[in-house]
C-alpha cells in the first residue's frame, strides 16, 4: 500500500476542517498535525480573515530592502572610483556623495574588501 502524500496546502484545509469542528483541544490538534501552537493560531487568523486563499503560500522575501544603494549614487560610486590617476578611498567618495545628494544618506565607508578576509 503505498504511502498518503499530502501537500501543505491539502494539510492546512485538513487543519482548519478540524478545528472547526471542534472534536479536539486546539493543544491537541496542533500535535495531531505536527505543528506548534503558534502556526495553528497564525492559520487560523488567515483563514479567518481571508478564508481559504488565507491559507495559499507566501513570499518569504523582504518587503524592505534598506541595503541597496539607489541606482544613481550606485552610478556616481563608479564615476569616481574610475576617474583620475590615483582611486579615492571610502572616506573621500562618502565625503563626494555628500555634497552631491544632500538629503540622502551615502552608503557605508566600509571598503567590501573587509568581508571577504579570513580571520587568523
Amino acid at each position: 500500500m503505498p504511502w498518503k502524500e499530502l501537500k501543505p496546502m491539502d494539510l492546512k484545509v485538513m487543519f482548519i476542517a478540524e478545528y472547526l469542528s471542534r472534536k479536539h483541544s486546539f493543544s491537541r490538534l496542533c500535535a495531531d498535525y505536527q505543528i506548534s501552537r503558534k502556526t495553528g493560531y497564525k492559520w487560523v487568523e488567515r483563514y479567518e480573515a481571508e478564508g481559504p486563499s488565507g491559507l495559499d503560500e507566501r513570499s518569504r522575501r523582504r518587503r524592505h530592502q534598506t541595503y541597496v544603494v539607489p541606482l544613481a549614487i550606485r552610478q556616481t560610486i563608479i564615476e569616481l572610483r574610475s576617474t583620475g590617476e590615483t582611486v579615492p578611498g571610502p572616506k573621500k567618495i562618502q565625503n563626494d556623495l555628500i555634497k552631491r545628494f544632500p538629503g540622502q544618506d551615502p552608503p557605508s565607508k566600509r571598503p567590501f574588501t573587509t568581508f571577504s578576509r579570513q580571520r587568523t
